[in-house]
């Protein structure tokens, strides 16, 4: 039996679990590129396809998705999408091809987005409106252990066993975590006994709105561009990165990317914390931008970076990274309750197209493969690029 009257917080942390399982599964090809190379004989084009496909998948789920969501009962989409989770990534483990391996990254993108969507409705309706930053940096930094969690456990866990039975073990946790909300996840004060009383033609009239809303297009934007050294290093390239320009070795390479992703663990919270506190999030997301504008550039302009160095500096850029989680807050707080899951949605869609656009651009600027996958020294020009727009961006958007 459910009980009616769990901690609201308790809600949060249980459901941000089918995040952590998406987000793993967002960043896990990284971690077995070598493996996927070796097996199936990929070039850096397929790879590439491999991890960008979900990204696709995610952004073109997220507008039915977030339809779905302001319908019907959120608690039973996010178990459906979790157990669906489980069972692809078993098929995943026994796919004998790379057309097979596309069509399940491209089945779990689509459950990435519901699952994104459903854990910040979440957030942000379970909790006091003034402690909703911090509770949607919970849940983004609980996904963000999913991203962790693959950079560092898997590389150790591929010297002991193969690729193939360790995404078996790895799917084994989805349907844990699928049992862990089914049993524990209560969230009647969502309104889970909505009516579907409402026609295409009114929600197609409220996209329009959110669309034709400015703000909502800077807010998407300045996320998309602050997340690049997570979906551009982290998700795909960091390894590589690492290996040919800063001369590391893999487990250094591993351990470096990681800090991204616990930067934006410890980070997330904090910001949550201090913009609810402050009550200054255009200035956070100012700070954020411009200082880690000044770290990439460092990373790219210092041709050779002591391991310690390169430590800290991908720590404390996954720390600002961590300021995109304001913007989610800010597309919440300056649209209609109603429009909230349409409205996330949209940005989510120009944050997923612009990662995998921004993944392929800096893909194509890779000289040679399977020639250790060489990099010219301004690869990371595309970062400084971004935060410089995103700098630009942080000053326009409203608080």
């Amino acid at each position: 039996m459910i009980k009616k009257n769990i901690n609201p917080w308790i809600i949060c942390i249980i459901s941000a679990s089918c995040f952590f399982y998406a987000f793993a599964q967002l960043n896990l090809i990284n971690s077995l590129s070598d493996a996927l190379i070796t097996e199936w004989h990929l070039s850096k084009y397929q790879l590439e396809n491999l991890s960008s496909c979900y990204l696709y998948a995610v952004a073109i789920a997220f507008f039915p998705c977030g339809y779905l969501l302001d319908k019907f009962s959120v608690r039973k989409l996010l178990t459906i999408a979790i157990f669906f989770s489980g069972v692809l990534t078993l098929g995943f483990a026994l796919a004998q091809n790379y057309q097979t391996a596309v069509m399940i990254r491209l089945s779990l993108g689509g459950l990435h987005a519901l699952i994104f969507l459903g854990c910040l409705r979440i957030a942000v309706k379970s909790v006091p409106e003034n402690r909703s930053a911090l509770a949607v940096g919970l849940s983004i930094t609980i996904g963000l252990l999913g991203g962790l969690f693959v950079q560092v456990c898997f590389p150790f866990a591929l010297l002991f066993m193969s690729w193939r039975y360790l995404m078996l073990i790895f799917s084994s946790i989805g349907f844990f975590i699928w049992v862990l909300n089914f049993k524990y996840t209560n969230i009647a004060l969502l309104n889970e006994n909505k009516q579907v009383s409402e026609r295409f033609f009114s929600w197609f009239l409220a996209l329009l709105k959110v669309v034709s809303c400015f703000q909502n297009w800077l807010y998407a934007i300045y996320i998309c561009l602050m997340n690049l050294p997570m979906m551009i290093l982290g998700a795909l390239w960091g390894d590589w990165y690492l290996k040919t320009h800063e001369n590391v070795t893999n487990l250094q390479a591993s351990i470096i990317i990681s800090m991204i992703y616990l930067g934006m663990i410890l980070g997330s919270p904090a910001v949550g914390w201090l913009a609810d506190t402050l009550n200054r999030r255009k200035l956070l997301m100012l700070i954020g931008a411009v200082v880690s504008l000044m770290i990439i550039m460092v990373i790219n302009y210092v041709k050779v970076l002591d391991v310690s160095y390169l430590i800290l500096l991908f720590l404390t850029l996954g720390i600002l990274a961590s300021v995109q989680n304001l913007g989610y807050v800010l597309i919440a707080k300056n649209n209609a309750k109603n429009l909230s899951s349409t409205a996330t949605s949209f940005a989510a869609v120009i944050i997923m197209l612009g990662s995998a656009l921004l993944q392929l651009i800096f893909t194509l600027s890779i000289k040679t493969y399977p020639n250790q996958f060489g990099f010219n020294l301004t690869n990371l020009e595309l970062l400084i690029i971004s935060f410089a727009i995103s700098t630009s961006i942080a000053l326009c958007v409203k608080d």
